[in-house]
């Protein structure tokens, strides 16, 4: 049996990045995302909502179980609609066990990627190449759009996944 507490999302930008705002791709980071997706982007001030603004991060969904079947169709949603903010999720295209692509810039879209918009555990955004066994992960972005005239403020986002096990 999957204990949940193995099933981990973590940030991006090599193996000792601790700064959501550097998790734009590369590597998987030590650091674990913890308290949802906004803890992910910073607050939304000013220019950006007065004019609208998207932005992306990476993370890792990273399986640290030893249960030898694996976890069998993951599946992610975001738990939260936000009230201002439109959060979207994608697969890296280089796919499971592969570092993400690196952007320039948290502006800059990832190429290769299509985003859904999960909002329930009905319409999940499906993980591809499952089973996800011990030690094995993949790339995902999050893209966040402000719209022009959005309130400033945070947004609180929860990311959720759940598989099954044998």
């Amino acid at each position: 049996m999957i204990s949940k507490a193995n099933l981990r999302f973590h940030l991006s930008g090599g193996e000792q990045n601790t700064d959501p705002a550097k998790s734009i791709g590369g590597d998987m980071s030590e650091t674990q995302l913890r308290g949802g997706l906004n803890k992910l982007f910073a607050d939304v001030r000013g220019v950006q909502a007065e004019t609208g603004w998207t932005d992306y991060r990476c993370i890792y969904f990273w399986n640290a179980d030893p249960d030898q079947d694996g976890l069998i169709d993951p599946a992610i949603w975001l738990s939260t609609k936000p009230t201002t903010a439109t959060f979207s999720i994608g697969v890296d295209p280089v796919g499971k066990n592969g570092s993400a692509q690196l952007i320039a810039k948290d502006t800059d879209a990832p190429g290769g990627v299509g985003f859904e918009v999960p909002e329930t555990s009905v319409f999940p955004l499906w993980l591809p190449e499952a089973p996800y066994t011990e030690g094995e992960w993949i790339p995902l972005w999050v893209r966040r759009i402000t719209p022009k005239g959005a309130s400033i403020g945070t947004e609180v986002v929860v990311l959720r996944l759940r598989g099954e096990t044998y």
